[in-house]
This record gives structure tokens, sequence and C-alpha cells, in this order.
């Protein structure tokens, strides 16, 4: 990449195709890596918050480099900035999974509601205000569910 020669101990090689790795001296690296912490979102969602080669995706389909290859060329407190690029694309992942799920459960009871007839729906709000108003203790004063209550009336509000 850059124009000074160095040795393969002061850089790192990407996992291209066998022959065809490209090496990256350490200084280039860490700009590499201070230019993909200023992309845009989106490029940096594209590639899950993984530092890749500097010639992907046009001249290398190599996969992505490991963190401990990251850290072992970059300084702590530029990985440091890596890693939390990393856990924002992790966690980005994990609410849409879970909105994702949420919205196939409201769906499916949707749908469930759709196919009740008349006396399913009234025997399924019976069954709900047993569960929720009966069946649950709630203090006397403002209305509030007691969670975990064992028996002992000791409680405030």
């Amino acid at each position: 990449f850059g124009a000074r020669p160095c040795a393969l101990a002061q850089g790192v090689e990407c996992g291209g195709a066998a022959g065809e790795a490209h090496f990256v001296c350490d200084a280039c690296f860490v700009e590499c890596v201070r230019a993909f912490l200023k992309e845009d979102v989106r490029v940096q969602q594209l590639r899950e918050g993984r530092m890749h080669c500097p010639k992907f995706p046009s001249e290398c389909e190599g996969c992505a480099f490991a963190d401990d290859r990251v850290a072992g060329h970059v300084p702590s407190d530029l990985f440091q900035d890596y890693l939390k690029v990393r856990i924002r694309m992790m966690e980005q992942r994990l609410v849409e999974a879970h909105e994702k799920r949420f919205q196939e459960m409201v769906a499916a009871e949707l749908e469930k509601l759709r196919r009740m007839d008349g006396q399913q729906r009234k025997t399924g709000e019976a069954r709900k205000h047993l569960v929720e108003e009966v069946l649950t203790a709630h203090c006397p004063r403002c209305g509030q569910a007691y969670l975990d209550f064992d028996g002992c009336c000791a409680l405030k509000c």
C-alpha cells in the first residue's frame, strides 16, 4: 500500500484468496481504521462494524480482520473507538431482531383475534380480567400490581 518498504511483522495482511492477500503496514492500517470510524453509519452497517482490507470490496473479497488482529496493529485508544462502533452495530442488530420478533408476535395475535368468534373473544377478555385483576395482588390505594408478592401484607405504596 504505502511507498516505503517494511517488514511483515510491521503490518497486517488481509485474508484475501491465496496469493492475493494484501499487505498494509501498521501506519497505513491505523489510518484505514481512522477512516473507517469516520465512515457513514450505513457503510459501517454494511460491513457489520468490521474492518476489512482497504481494497474491499472493489479489489478484495477477503473477510474482515479479526478483532485481535486489529488490536495488535493500532493504538489502544483507537481500538477502543473501533470496539464502540462494533458494539453499536451489534446492539442495533439486536434491536432490529427484537422489533421484527415483536411485529411477528403482534401479527400472530391479530390473526388469532380475527379467527375468533364473538363468544371466544368474550371468553378471552374474561380470562384476561381474571389473570390481571383477580389473581394479581394490587395496592388497595393506587392499584399498582405487586411483583413477587409472597403473602406478607407489610408492603408500602
